[in-house]
C-alpha cells in the first residue's frame, strides 16, 4: 500500500465536505440516532481503508463498479462545463491566459509569487 494512501485523512469526507450525505446517513440523522450515524461513518472509513489495501487492478475494478452505480450527470451542468472548457481553451490560444507549470501546480516546483 502506498504511503500517501495510508496517511489519507477522511475527516472531510465524513463531514460531507466532498459528497452529500447518503440516504443511509440522512436516515440515521433524521431519526436522531447518533449511534447509527457513527456506525455508518465507521463503516465508510473501514470500507475505504480496506479498499486502499487492494491491488491497483482491484481498486480500478472497484472504482469502475462504484462509478457505474452513480446517477448520470446533469446534462445542463455537463453542457455548462463543456462551454467553460472551450472558453478557457480559446482564451489560452488567443494568449489571454497564462499557463502554470505542472510542477508548480502540484507543489513540486518553486512558487514564483511568495
Amino acid at each position: 500500500m502506498r504511503s500517501e494512501y495510508r496517511r489519507q485523512d477522511f475527516s472531510a469526507l465524513e463531514r460531507g465536505k466532498f459528497y452529500p450525505a447518503s440516504k443511509t446517513t440522512r436516515a440515521a440523522s433524521d431519526a436522531g440516532s447518533n449511534q447509527n450515524l457513527k456506525a455508518v461513518e465507521v463503516n465508510v472509513k473501514t470500507l475505504i481503508a480496506l479498499a486502499l489495501q487492494l491491488e491497483p487492478h482491484e481498486r480500478a475494478d472497484l472504482a469502475a463498479v462504484l462509478q457505474a452505480s452513480l446517477p448520470p450527470p446533469d446534462p445542463e451542468i455537463e453542457r455548462l462545463w463543456q462551454e467553460e472548457a472551450i472558453r478557457r481553451l480559446d482564451a489560452h490560444r488567443r494568449g489571454e491566459s497564462v499557463g502554470i507549470p505542472a510542477g508548480e501546480v502540484f507543489g513540486k516546483g518553486k512558487a514564483t509569487n511568495q
